[in-house]
């Protein structure tokens, strides 16, 4: 059917009225997050499980997991081998332990003294090479600085290792955990350093027990089933032991350690370092002991600072699993730096020189009128009730030397039990710090652990410990 030809075009209508607002749309999908990790990236994290050990063998062998899951994606894992203690990186062993000039320490029997125990290991890049530093619990301990290369799929090898030279420090007692600093340095420890009060009244090796370990006088060449105890005293004071260590390398990874006198002596296990680089949290593994925080004067550098202790003010009742508490600071002593608190172990200082002693009745002191108060902490060889007084001008020398003591006379909590590692949060500004064990001075009034204290902590027992959550104050 043929059509006929189109019209003229008709003039404009006026617009019609303004519609009325449709209904909301369905939701559109998530958007994903920024490449830069800023707030809108929600990153996901979880590993494959591991099954307890069921057998001997089990129980004998590193159980790791296979399997990561990042972001919804699977990676595969597998714990990796990297070094062994004894084993050889061209003229060096990993993990030997050597004396103060560097040459092998000799066991009884006449071989070489290898560590064992690598208990913390950092891994820190110098311009475009990465490093490892190691450092192995025993007595006495050595740290190992390793140079590494890494493949294209990220594997990690050892090309070189040395051990470090700490005897510009008096060597190296016990290391156990550590951390790396914000600014790139490996931080470590020193635990259970003997007490010296029982070793300035020892009249021989035999009297001095505990957490002195006699194997320490190898480091000086000396022969500890026929060292005398002038000759072990001559050489060991336990005054330069139970620091916070600090390890740099320069543009040509030359180390160089250090101890942190600043920061106070305890039994340490681990050191970790605030983002302010300012704040640092030290924990005190054993029985009896404290919490402690430092803050450094200049951000990034330990060397000098204030030192508190944690005081716990429990706000749940008695003989709760695990409780809440309240937690205020108290200052111990004055500002110090490395060098004040050097000076005085290197002046022949003594624990006679800081406090006076009276033995305690009951758990009183008999002259408590008269300035001495009663402390109970872990003393290395056991938790001991004792009366103290400080002796006039030695806030600096008793608040770093005998941290552990000054905190319980100042009147700080010194109850904890096992204080280990610990993390931090920045985005909720939280601090996480584990525990192994909720025991002794953590329970209500336990007969010898509470015998003479303030009986501050009154949990109940629980010997898988526990993980606490401090909240942060912006300040």
């Amino acid at each position: 059917m043929a059509c006929g030809t189109d019209g003229a075009s008709g003039n404009a209508g006026k617009d019609g009225e303004p519609g009325k607002a449709g209904g909301d749309g369905k939701a559109g999908t998530p958007g994903t997050g920024s490449s830069s990790g800023g707030p809108s990236a929600a990153h996901t994290l979880s590993f494959a499980p591991v099954s307890a050990p069921a057998t001997d063998e089990d129980k004998r062998a590193v159980l790791a997991t296979s399997k990561a899951r990042i972001d919804g994606r699977d990676a595969p894992i597998s714990f990796v081998t990297e070094a062994r203690s004894g084993q050889a990186f061209g003229a060096a062993t990993f993990g030997l332990i050597v004396d103060k000039n560097g040459a092998p320490i000799k066991n009884a029997d006449g071989s070489s003294f290898v560590s064992p125990s690598n208990d913390f290991s950092s891994i820190l890049k110098v311009g475009t090479k990465l490093y490892e530093i190691t450092h192995f619990e025993t007595t006495p301990a050595s740290m190992y600085l390793s140079e590494l290369s890494q493949d294209a799929a990220g594997n990690l090898a050892i090309q070189s290792t040395k051990p470090i030279d700490f005897s510009g420090v008096n060597g190296l007692w016990t290391p156990c955990a550590g951390s790396v600093s914000p600014w790139n340095t490996h931080l470590g420890s020193e635990e259970y350093p003997h007490d010296a009060r029982q070793y300035e009244t020892a009249e021989t090796l035999a009297q001095v027990t505990g957490s002195f370990n006699t194997n320490m006088v190898r480091y000086w060449g000396l022969d500890p089933a026929t060292a005398t105890v002038a000759q072990a005293k001559a050489a060991f004071n336990p005054y330069n032991y139970g620091w916070l260590t600090e390890v740099s390398l320069d543009a040509a990874a030359k180390p160089t350690p250090k101890k942190h006198y600043a920061a106070g002596r305890r039994a340490l296990e681990l050191a970790y370092v605030m983002p302010d680089q300012k704040t640092v949290y030290l924990t005190d593994d054993g029985t009896n002991d404290a919490f402690y925080m430092f803050i450094a004067k200049t951000p990034g550098d330990l060397s000098e600072g204030r030192l508190f202790a944690a005081r716990w003010f429990q706000t749940s009742p008695a003989g709760a699993p695990g409780g809440n508490a309240d937690i205020s600071w108290i200052e111990l002593g004055p500002s110090a730096q490395d060098s004040q608190v050097r000076a005085l172990i290197d002046g022949g200082i003594k624990f006679s020189d800081i406090f006076e002693v009276e033995s305690p009745t009951g758990g009183t002191c008999p002259s408590a009128g008269s300035g001495f108060r009663s402390t109970v902490v872990d003393l290395g060889y056991g938790v001991v009730t004792e009366c103290l007084k400080l002796k006039a001008g030695q806030e600096l020398a008793a608040s770093r030397l005998e941290s552990r003591r000054y905190a319980a006379y100042l009147g700080a909590t010194t109850e904890l039990r096992k204080n280990e590692g610990m993390t931090f949060d920045p985005d909720g500004s939280r601090l996480y710090v584990a525990f192994s064990e909720l025991n002794n001075g953590t329970m209500d009034n336990h007969p010898t652990r509470d015998l003479g204290g303030p009986n501050h902590i009154r949990l109940a027992e629980n010997p898988c410990g526990a993980v606490y959550e401090y909240v942060i104050s912006p300040d």
